[in-house]
This record gives C-alpha cells, sequence and structure tokens, in this order.
C-alpha cells in the first residue's frame, strides 16, 4: 500500500466537464492510496524427460491487481471527479488482461516463457525489458513507455508499461550477446489528462499529477476560447508495416563493458497534428505518434588504479541520436521533425568506509538533450526557436532552449545491525529552468517478509518548470509491504 498526502495548499485552473466552465479551484487535497497484490508464478518444466532435444524453459505469470481507495475517502480536490477519473485511475479489475481503460496497468501485468538452448536465451510474452546504462533518465531505454499516473514513484517496474516481444538473444561467448526484438503492438506513455470519450478530449488538468502542457492542450481543445475542437485517434495496428523493432549488442573488453543499440520504433507519446498546419486556425486534430529511430550505445567501466580513493569508482556514459522525434516548437506549439542528440554521464561509488562501518554508496549524474537538427517553423508564433516542455501553460516561461540539461544526486545508506533501517537520498536539479525534486526516505525493514517507508516528494521552482510546476504537490508518503510467501 502506498498512500501520499499533499502538505502546502495550493491551486489549479481546471476544467469541469459536467458544467463545461473553467475555473481557478482550490486543491486542498493530495492523496493516492494504491493497494496492491502480487502474485508471482513460475512453473519449470523437466524438459529433460521429453528428449535430449528440448530445451530448457520456465513459464513466468505476475499477477498484480490493484485498488486505489482515495477515490471513496475524499470528495475534495480529484475526489471531486470521482466519475471522470474512476474508470482510468481507480483499479484494473474492471479489464482483467488489459488494465484500466488505457491497456497500461494490467492485472496480468507480464506473462511469458523462457527457452534457453545452449548459447541462446528467447522470452516470447508480455514483459519489460531494459536497456541502457542511466537511472531516472531514458534515451536508449524507452523500448517500455510510461504510465505516469504518479511521476514520483521510483521503482521503474511499477511504472513501465509491460509490452508484447519477442526477446531473442544470441551469446556467441562469455559477456558477449547479440539481442533482437519483435515488437507487434506500440503502447504510449500515458499522461494523466490525456483521454478520449466521442473523439473528444474530457479530462482536463484537475488530475493531481496532469503535466502544464497537457492541461494547457486538453482546455484548448475542450473549448477554453469558446469552441471544442474535435480529436480523432490514430493508433498503429498489429499489421507487419507498424511493428517495432530493435537490435543491440553488449560485449565486454578490457573491463570495459559496451552496448551498441538500434531501434526503430515511435515518439513516445501521441502527437496532436492540427489539420490546418497551425493551432491558431485548426478546427479538428489528428492524434498519433509518428516513426523515429534511435541510435546509440553506452559503457561501464570500473576503475582499478590501486589508489584506493579511486578503486571501486564505476564510470557510466550513454549516448544516442534520437531521429524523426516531435517537439511543439513556439508559443503556437506546432509539432515540427527534430533530431536531438542526448548524453548521460555517471559516476559511483562507495564513500566513507574509513570512517563508517557501513559506508555510504553515491551515485551523481549528468544528462543533457540538444537539438541538432529541425525543420524551420515560420508560423508557430513567440518564441519559434524553443520548444514547449512539460510545464508549459501558453507562455515562453514554460519553453525550452535547444540544449536542456539536468544533474541528479542520490546515496544510500544502512544502519543498525541487520542492516534493518535503510536511508536513501534523491535530489534532482534542471540547469536551465533552476528547479527541483528532492526526495529522502527511510525505510524500517521489521523482518525478512515485512517493510515500512516513510518519505517526502519536494518540489520548487517556477509554476511553468517540468518540476517546479509540483510545488503545490509537496508531500509525504508511507509504503508497507508484505510478503506473505
Amino acid at each position: 500500500m502506498e498512500s501520499y498526502f499533499r502538505l502546502p495548499d495550493g491551486t489549479r485552473n481546471v476544467f469541469n466537464p459536467a458544467t463545461e466552465t473553467f475555473s481557478r479551484e482550490h486543491l486542498d487535497h493530495l492523496m493516492s492510496q494504491r493497494n496492491e497484490f502480487r502474485l508471482d508464478i513460475e512453473w519449470t518444466p523437466k524438459s529433460e524427460d521429453w528428449g535430449p532435444y528440448f530445451p530448457r524453459m520456465k513459464a513466468v505469470v505476475q499477477f498484480r491487481p490493484w485498488y486505489d481507495s482515495d477515490w471513496q475517502l475524499s470528495s475534495e480536490g480529484q475526489g471531486r471527479y470521482q466519475q471522470q477519473l474512476w474508470s482510468y485511475w481507480g483499479n484494473n479489475l474492471q479489464h482483467p488482461f488489459t488494465g484500466d481503460a488505457t491497456g497500461n496497468d494490467p492485472v496480468f501485468r507480464e506473462y511469458y516463457l523462457d527457452i534457453t538452448p545452449k548459447n541462446f536465451f528467447f522470452r516470447i510474452g508480455s514483459q519489460i525489458i531494459a536497456w541502457g546504462k542511466s537511472d531516472g533518465v531514458y534515451m536508449l531505454d524507452i523500448l517500455n513507455n510510461f504510465n505516469l499516473r504518479n511521476p514520483t514513484i521510483f521503482e521503474e517496474e511499477n511504472i513501465k508499461i509491460p509490452v508484447w516481444a519477442a526477446n531473442m538473444n544470441w551469446q556467441p561467448w562469455v559477456g558477449g550477446n547479440l539481442q533482437l526484438l519483435w515488437m507487434p503492438q506500440w503502447f504510449p506513455t500515458y499522461w494523466p489528462g490525456l483521454r478520449l470519450a466521442n473523439n473528444e478530449p474530457v479530462e482536463g488538468g484537475y488530475h493531481d499529477w496532469t503535466y502544464g502542457v497537457v492541461s494547457d492542450f486538453n482546455n484548448f481543445y475542450n473549448g477554453q476560447f469558446g469552441f471544442k475542437v474535435p480529436i480523432g485517434l490514430h493508433t498503429p495496428t498489429v499489421r507487419p508495416q507498424d511493428w517495432i523493432g530493435g537490435a543491440r549488442w553488449s560485449d565486454s573488453r578490457g573491463g570495459l563493458n559496451y552496448t551498441l543499440n538500434y531501434l526503430y520504433t515511435y515518439t513516445t507519446g501521441y502527437i496532436d497534428y492540427p489539420n490546418t498546419g497551425n493551432f491558431s486556425t485548426a478546427t479538428a486534430v489528428i492524434r498519433e505518434p509518428h516513426r523515429m529511430q534511435v541510435i546509440g550505445g553506452s559503457i561501464d567501466y570500473d576503475l582499478e588504479t590501486g589508489h584506493e580513493d579511486i578503486d571501486g569508482t564505476v564510470l557510466r556514459v550513454e549516448s544516442s541520436e534520437t531521429v524523426g522525434d516531435q517537439y511543439y516548437q513556439g508559443i503556437v506549439g506546432n509539432p515540427k521533425y527534430i533530431s536531438h542528440w542526448g548524453v548521460l554521464m555517471g559516476v559511483d561509488k562507495t564513500i566513507l568506509g574509513d570512517y563508517l562501518e557501513r559506508p555510504v554508496f553515491a551515485s551523481v549524474q549528468y544528462w543533457h538533450d540538444m537539438v541538432t537538427n529541425q525543420d524551420r517553423c515560420n508560423n508557430c508564433g513567440a518564441d519559434p526557436g524553443n520548444f514547449e516542455d512539460l510545464g508549459f501553460q501558453g507562455s515562453t516561461s514554460g519553453t525550452r532552449g535547444v540544449y536542456k540539461s539536468l544533474m541528479t544526486l542520490f546515496m544510500e545508506k544502512n544502519w543498525l545491525e541487520g542492516d534493518i533501517v535503510i536511508t536513501d537520498f534523491f535530489a534532482l536539479y534542471e540547469l536551465q529552468y533552476h528547479d527541483w525534486w528532492i526526495r529522502p526516505k527511510v525505510t524500517y525493514k521489521y523482518d525478512d517478509n515485512t517493510t515500512f517507508a516513510l518519505g517526502f516528494n519536494i518540489f520548487a521552482g517556477g509554476p511553468q518548470t517540468p518540476y517546479g510546476q509540483f510545488t503545490n504537490n509537496t508531500n509525504a508518503f508511507i509504503e508497507l509491504r508484505r510478503q506473505l510467501f
């Protein structure tokens, strides 16, 4: 169970679908109570009894029903919109195999068959596939898009959307691996606020975690300027021309671990294209993803120099060029063809080992994204050289430039005999926006099966920055996890 409580109060401009009006509303409640049961089932048949030519196999099913009881506990804040939000955010029991009404958080979350002939590994079914060397920043690791119901959840396996895939691997030698991926169905990153009914958006900015740019678009579509804009949704099918494919080579040489990656996929979310080529004159919008390619690689190296202050330091680098992405450009926000280069550099080190019985693990990362090629934009309104970012709400203060970068710090330490208390600290700072996300957490391990945790998500920055927009969403959270057997 996870619960989140708002600390300071805040207001938000929201659209009420019942009255079809907009109002500046005081949101004095932010709370989520996700009660989840998880059951992992594995079956390993005795394939050797079937004959010498049958490889080893294992079937895995992960059963994870969940229910958010917050919707019945309060009529304040987003609880006022229970009717509009319930079927999408209340539970995943109504659609057992597809999860909620969007299909991104199913009861049967992962189910696959592992087949392991000599020098090969095949995993067929619904699964999560990790690429890259980064933590919390995703350039190569976009095989599974995200359910951003609550973007402060740290555990990637809880917010990544499983995909149907044939995950095929060949290990020609120890350490070497050629991975080929085939994914017949695309699942978009799902943002609170993006929901359609009768070809019109019906969810505005009244979900606690709706990003400013999503709310801004939906308020426009819902009639903020006196007229509604119908939305046509086009989703890739399972036909061969819509398939997603990828290849990854990984190996080790002289203590250096590296990967080479290629992915032929779609933008991580839907892109909104105005039917007139300009949102200022649009009478309808087509919402569909755009084809793109991701080419890159990653390396990590464990330093062993004979110097005790340096040995054990791990250096990580990940980089990719994304070709064919779409960014919304200028104040009008026209989608434009973009290529952009991302790079992440990280340093991991266990520190203070000479002074503490239980040392501190520390990790520092620097990431940037730079637009390397773009279409000219002559009808994007003011600020045509910038791009709308997550905090955007109709002014230049919510846009970013060609270059965007951030830094993160993560530290973790165990305490007491048996390591029964675990403290961790995470901080993110964006260098262009000057906004923050700080997340301290304390976990108490009662026994091998039971843990309790208390933590905080603290946001700071401007109202139109990616993290500063959630200043009023600063919250405390508690977690209770119990392993039954």
